[in-house]
């Protein structure tokens, strides 16, 4: 697990841990590793069985969602064999261990009961909404809701990077001022502009003062990802010419006191800006989402990314597996993750591409080399 965060590391290990509770209450300390040590595929197949049940009989019982619980304990359990079957001796004992280990792969997948089928919501938010963002945040725009020229700048830079970057709020805050670099590429006449995604506070030169510090999701959220000239030049001229001077940190989102934008004042940002939508684009809103009181959150930005992104892809002619492995390095997913699939559907919605145009037409010229961008061999070796 050492790709995932520490956020994560506990949860996984929190829910093997409560397999080996659970092992313990119905059969004795211990028994459980005696099982592993002695490749019982059968005890311990219906020792997941049983955690299993009690798993969704608790579910039940507090109305809920089954938790990740039983997916880390199968894991660890089939992982665990698989290690310990390789430690023996003689091949022919390996190869029937294989084979048994097939058998309890097998049943493992038949004990995992799907939920009751239901309609993903998408959260990619629609195109109306989007261009009411805009004018929210436009910083000369009489419907901005924030007070000074400082803040105002501050948050335009924050939306466009989360939505034309498709940054998770904790890597945005963790952005260091230095974030976007420049090279001139001579096959172009014209220079390229890069972003890196890594955590400043990592680099022990000084320390995150945040209560509740931010952290990159796991290894894959370190990263490099082209930036189009409009995003650079506003992050640059914010960067140079609007933070504080005096500001004790290498941050690039700060607060009016010039320490480094917390979430809960990014949370705020965005609460700010939902309470500042149009009634039509509410309705929008909540005809998509089909809850009564839906709200816009940081996150939704991401997401409209996404699917921005893939649409644009496939719309120039990158097959879909090659797109899906494109869209995994740009927004930090791993290798064999399946996010980028749940955006597949929305390729259909055409309309969201549309918003691009209508707020820069940069965007457009962007989009369309989104392909030649993802192959660059960047200066850092990213």
């Amino acid at each position: 697990m050492s790709a995932l965060a520490e956020s994560s590391r506990r949860t996984v290990l929190a829910g093997i841990d409560a397999f080996y509770l659970h092992v313990e209450e119905m059969h004795g300390a211990d028994v459980l590793d005696q099982l592993l040590a002695r490749l019982d595929t059968d005890a311990v197949s219906c020792a997941l069985e049983a955690f299993l049940l009690r798993e969704q009989n608790l579910a039940a019982i507090e109305q809920r969602a089954v938790s990740g619980r039983w997916h880390a304990a199968s894991r660890f359990v089939l992982s665990t064999l698989r290690n310990v079957a390789a430690a023996r001796g003689s091949l022919q004992e390996v190869e029937d261990v294989r084979h048994r280990l097939q058998d309890l792969e097998r049943r493992v997948q038949q004990m995992t009961f799907a939920p009751a089928a239901r309609e993903q919501t998408l959260r990619a938010l629609p195109s109306g909404v989007l261009q009411d963002l805009y004018a929210i945040f436009d910083p000369e725009g009489e419907r901005n809701p924030f007070k000074s020229r400082t803040e105002r700048l501050r948050n335009y830079t924050l939306f466009l990077v989360l939505l034309h970057c498709g940054l998770r709020a904790g890597e945005a805050l963790l952005l260091p001022v230095n974030c976007v670099r420049s090279q001139h590429d001579p096959s172009l006449i014209r220079d390229r502009h890069w972003m890196t995604v890594r955590n400043l506070f990592e680099e022990q030169t000084e320390i995150d003062p945040r209560a509740l510090a931010p952290s990159l999701k796991n290894a894959y959220a370190l990263r490099q990802i082209p930036v189009t000239d409009r995003v650079a030049t506003l992050v640059g001229d914010f960067a140079s010419a609007c933070r504080r001077a005096h500001c004790g940190t290498h941050a690039l989102f700060v607060s009016n006191r010039g320490r480094p934008l917390s979430k809960r004042m990014l949370e705020h940002i965005m609460a700010r800006a939902d309470a500042a939508l149009s009634r039509s684009a509410r309705d929008l809103l909540v005809d998509q989402r089909g809850i009564e009181h839906a709200k816009f959150t940081a996150h939704d930005l991401r997401h409209t990314c996404v699917v921005t992104r893939l649409n644009a892809l496939r719309k120039h002619g990158v097959g879909e597996e090659e797109a899906l492995s494109k869209l995994r390095v740009f927004f930090g997913w791993s290798h064999g993750s399946q996010m980028p699939r749940h955006y597949a559907r929305a390729y259909w919605e055409a309309e969201l591409g549309r918003v691009w145009n209508d707020a820069f037409d940069e965007h457009v010229e962007a989009l369309r080399e989104i392909e030649c961008h993802e192959c660059w061999v960047y200066p850092d070796g990213a």
